[in-house]
């Protein structure tokens, strides 16, 4: 369900609302402006309380979908997250809006709040550009020296917090994201850099899945490391291939683990 025209309705309903709300109580309280200014800082903080609480509980509950504490499929209960939270519907049934708007959640026909399923094609896409993407970002690096001492310290530092984290799938994953976002950015491009933070999120997920399998910790950090080896020796060639090797591994991992021959999505 799309919910961005409801939104955009409630928006305008509530400027012009307040806009005659306002008029009139300037005209009721006319000539005591200390209780109109007490009256509206409280509107304005209180105002932004809520706006605090639905932004930490809409992050805590995007967190557990990325690290796969709530499974693909899983129906969401507004009454257990309010328990969870120590908090009326309210913030709940908000948070949860906003992460269907941002398509990490469906409301379907009977209100039920059921977490997006992961579909073949979504993990087809998001890797058909990765591979475009970061063997190119290596190629860039390489090709006008971008490959400094300090920038090929902070990766390799991110390598070795990996070899720290391997008992947190949570961690581990955060840190691969870093070391793949390090890379990114180094080349200063704001689109691709906005790019990629709109699939980073997606990546995690997916990367989550990935560790089940056994060994893969260990074959992570082996392949990042040929790929910080490649930069240090300059060797364009072999960057990206290191590159494309992890990305296919990777793919190939995911795919025979959550998907059936014949099945397009998870649940």
């Amino acid at each position: 369900m799309n919910f961005g025209w409801v939104i955009v309705f409630i928006g305008l309903f509530s400027i012009f609302s307040q806009s005659i709300f306002i008029r009139r109580l300037i005209c009721v309280f006319y000539g005591n402006e200390l209780t109109t200014g007490i009256f509206f800082s409280s509107w304005l903080f209180f105002g932004g309380i809520g706006s605090f609480v639905f932004s930490k509980i809409s992050h805590k509950i995007k967190n557990d979908l990325l690290y796969l504490k709530i499974l693909p499929g899983a129906v969401l209960q507004e009454r257990e997250f309010a328990n969870i939270f120590s908090v009326s519907r309210t913030p709940i049934r908000e948070a949860i809006q906003r992460l269907a708007i941002k398509g990490w959640v469906e409301i379907n026909s009977r209100k039920n709040i059921v977490v997006k399923s992961i579909h073949k094609k979504d993990v087809r896409e998001i890797f058909q550009l990765r591979r475009i993407i970061e063997p190119m970002i290596l190629d860039i690096i390489i090709e006008k020296r971008l490959a400094d001492i300090e920038f090929i310290e902070k990766i390799q530092n991110i390598l070795n917090a990996m070899k720290s984290a391997k008992e947190d799938r949570a961690k581990f994953m955060r840190l691969d994201q870093d070391f793949h976002a390090t890379i990114v950015y180094k080349v200063s491009n704001s689109k691709l850099n906005q790019i990629w933070g709109q699939l980073r999120d997606e990546i995690i997920r997916l990367g989550m899945i990935a560790m089940q399998k056994s060994g893969r910790f260990i074959n992570v950090i082996e392949e990042h490391q040929k790929i910080v080896n490649a930069l240090v020796d300059m060797k364009k060639q072999e960057a990206r291939r290191s590159s494309l090797e992890h990305i296919n591994i990777t793919e190939n991992i995911i795919t025979e683990s959550i998907f059936k021959e014949g099945d397009n999505e998870i649940d």
